[in-house]
């Protein structure tokens, strides 16, 4: 199993990666996508969107030709701004 990093803020809001382990929370719950990783017909690529926090509206400056690539990419990022 892989290791799982959460920061619970003072206002009880948790940033976290999505995992399933949050499926197992009962109750009520509100999770939103810091992300996306879609295929660009365009650019003929993945490409990886921020969609909250100081960089909404931006994408990674690289292209991938594989969506796992993309993904993993989103996931360092994330860890890097979320956990550093």
């Amino acid at each position: 199993m892989k290791e799982l990093t959460m920061v619970i803020n003072s206002n009880g809001i948790i940033n976290s990666l999505y995992s399933d382990f949050f499926a197992n929370f009962e109750g009520n719950k509100h999770i939103e996508r810091a992300s996306e990783v879609e295929y660009c017909d365009q650019a003929q690529a993945w490409i990886v969107t921020i969609l909250q926090g100081v960089y909404k509206g931006c994408c990674l400056p690289i292209l991938f030709n594989k969506r796992q690539d993309a993904i993993d990419a989103e996931i360092e990022f994330f860890n890097k701004e979320l956990f550093s």
